[in-house]
């Protein structure tokens, strides 16, 4: 006969056991789940699925929107609750559409409006995942991608310059201080 205690180390040992061997079919399980999503899902941005465009000047509520298309001028100003005074018909402007990552500066002038459009911000840009053009962004602009600071920016608008653009994104790789890896991760956010 075998004393208690004998069969006690045993049962300790075999909980032991169970409890690892459950730990790690946790972790495989938590590997396998975890592999599949990354493969199966696509990485998108929002710029994938929403235009946004930013509206600023004399309007109730300046700001920036998305929109399921290229909005018109006129379905901008709508959605910035209209202009903040003086009638004005922007149904002139109902085919004039503004594309993804533009602003519209809106000013009045006495009875006459002013409608002038540029880029936004590359800080706005890189918030929304809209990506940010090589060949025109400035230094500043260049700086909001992560991992390209003052000088890596300064050394790519000289390398711009000389080249007159570049022709694809992969020519940045020559410059000084953009290694491969560096242009993997920064690729993302950029567009010619």
């Amino acid at each position: 006969m075998r004393p208690l205690g004998s069969k006690m180390i045993n049962l300790e040992i075999s909980d032991r056991i169970t409890g690892f061997l459950i730990l790690l079919l946790m972790l495989l399980l938590f590997y396998a789940l975890k592999t599949a999503g990354t493969y199966s899902r696509p990485q998108r941005s929002p710029s994938d699925e929403h235009v946004f465009v930013q509206i600023e000047g004399d309007l109730k509520f300046p700001g920036v929107y998305a929109f399921g298309h290229r909005p018109s001028l006129t379905e901008l100003i709508g959605r910035a609750g209209g202009l903040s005074s003086a009638p004005f018909s922007p149904e002139s402007f109902k085919n004039f559409t503004v594309p993804n990552g533009a602003e519209v500066i809106v000013l009045r002038d006495g009875d006459k409006w002013w409608f002038y459009q540029r880029q936004m911000s590359a800080f706005h840009k890189l918030t929304l995942g809209i990506p940010i053009s090589l060949n025109r962004e400035s230094e500043e602009g260049l700086t909001s991608i992560p991992g390209i600071g003052p000088e890596l920016a300064k050394s790519i608008v000289q390398e711009r310059s000389e080249r007159g653009g570049f022709k694809s994104l992969d020519e940045i790789v020559s410059i000084r201080g953009i290694s491969n890896k560096l242009f993997t991760r920064i690729k993302p956010f950029l567009t010619l």
